[in-house]
């Protein structure tokens, strides 16, 4: 904690300063990291993060806190950390990725009310990763407080997309070719030859049966979140569901 406390100590100064001050902290590392056991393990998404937000919340001491959070389907997000994994350089098979993980017991539920336990958090605002796009304005209202900011519009198209299923087929090939490259630069070089944007499908270690059996869960997941007290929970307008199968971003 003292480390935490030195490091923060000029946030905390500054925000003495302000009479009516408004702390917005953005970071995806915030509640863990992109990978089990921090990302997900056993029937918890995110084990540790009552105690990373408590640590935070403390060494920065404030009170009435708001912890807004993107979810998104958890077989999906996974799946998008094991195909970030490879793209880190780590070759690594999604049964190893996620051994110690019981992905269809993950519920959001659960997480939400272990953050709505912490000292110092009061609210919990939530929206679902795939409404983003529709959202981007009354989310960065909400967030900031300004009025002016619900004129924004959301970024579509993901910034940063896992590999394509032909990019991950490829990366011997293209290592067996070009010897001196690592696993790293020749996944980047085969996502370059097979990118998702060009209509490649991506990289897909789910069963369909097991995406529709989780989309159904975390849709009853959304509908209990919805009667939470202390929830708020921001769904584009004319959109009760999501029915894609779970992709990797």
């Amino acid at each position: 904690m003292p480390g935490v406390r030195r490091k923060t100590a000029p946030l905390r100064a500054a925000l003495a300063q302000l009479s009516q001050p408004r702390l917005l902290l953005s970071d995806e590392n915030i509640l863990g990291e992109t990978r089990p056991p921090s990302l997900a393990h056993g029937t918890q998404l995110y084990p540790g993060a009552e105690a990373r937000l408590a640590k935070l919340l403390a060494a920065l001491e404030l009170q009435g806190v708001t912890v807004a959070l993107a979810l998104r389907d958890p077989l999906a997000l996974l799946v998008s950390g094991w195909g970030h994994q490879h793209m880190a350089g780590h070759e690594v098979a999604f049964h190893s990725y996620i051994e110690g993980v019981v992905p269809q017991d993950l519920r959001w539920q659960e997480l939400v009310m272990r953050l709505l336990g912490c000292e110092g958090v009061h609210h919990v605002l939530l929206w679902r990763y795939e409404d983003y796009p529709a959202l981007a304005g009354m989310i960065a209202r909400r967030l900031t407080g300004v009025a002016a900011a619900a004129r924004l519009t959301g970024q579509v198209a993901p910034l940063l997309t896992g590999p394509s299923a032909r990019a991950l087929a490829s990366v011997a090939r293209i290592r067996a070719e070009n010897p001196k490259l690592d696993y790293k630069h020749a996944l980047r070089r085969a996502m370059q030859q097979y990118p998702r944007a060009a209509g490649y499908p991506p990289a897909q270690p789910v069963a369909p049966e097991a995406c529709a059996d989780s989309q159904t869960r975390y849709q009853a997941d959304w509908q209990n979140l919805r009667a939470m007290a202390g929830v708020t929970c921001l769904t584009a307008p004319g959109r009760s569901s999501a029915t894609s199968c779970p992709d990797q971003t």
